[in-house]
């Protein structure tokens, strides 16, 4: 095997290795006032969180999660990055991400697009073309989407989603359309 083979292996089976070499994350720079594309560090909480994650899938074979008000900790960076390294290292993926109103949809769906966009092309699967609404997809078939909560109930009707992160779930009865 190459060392580019190698390499691309590791991506895909070390999630951590893969974040810290290949995704890119907007970041604040207090001394400079100006936002960079940055490697994404774990901190603290999200290898916690990472933790959790590895030990259910080892233990159940899923994984379920519910976290408690974590405002400014990177969960939904940490999140979004684990939904790109999902469809871009395993065909036939469809993660979806669900937010309360149509400005957290957005914010998400940057933070992911970011992350694809900037990967070296080498290492992951090829996007198919440039993102369509609040949808990217891969050459191998995956695809990510990000949705604001409220629409049709039917909307999701028929889609079966390997990867479901639910954002702000308190805020959605507040922000609910109503029909």
């Amino acid at each position: 095997m190459s060392d580019a083979a190698r390499y691309i292996e590791l991506c895909k089976n070390d999630v951590r290795f893969c974040f810290k070499n290949e995704f890119k994350i907007r970041t604040y720079d207090p001394k400079t006032m100006r936002w960079n594309l940055c490697p994404l560090q774990l901190n603290p909480e999200q290898e916690h969180l990472l933790q959790v994650i590895e030990r259910q899938m080892k233990e159940r074979g899923f994984v379920r999660i519910i976290i408690d008000k974590a405002r400014k900790l990177g969960m939904s960076t940490f999140i979004q990055a684990l939904k790109m390294h999902t469809c871009m290292f395993n065909p036939e993926g469809h993660a979806l991400t669900v937010a309360h109103e149509e400005s957290a949809t957005r914010e998400l769906f940057r933070i992911g697009k970011r992350i694809a966009e900037n990967i070296d092309p080498r290492v992951s699967t090829a996007l198919k073309a440039k993102a369509k609404g609040n949808s990217l997809e891969w050459m191998n078939g995956s695809r990510a989407e990000c949705q604001t909560q409220g629409g049709s109930p039917d909307s999701e009707r028929g889609s079966t989603p390997n990867f479901l992160h639910i954002s702000e779930l308190p805020s959605w009865e507040s922000s609910r359309r109503t029909t």
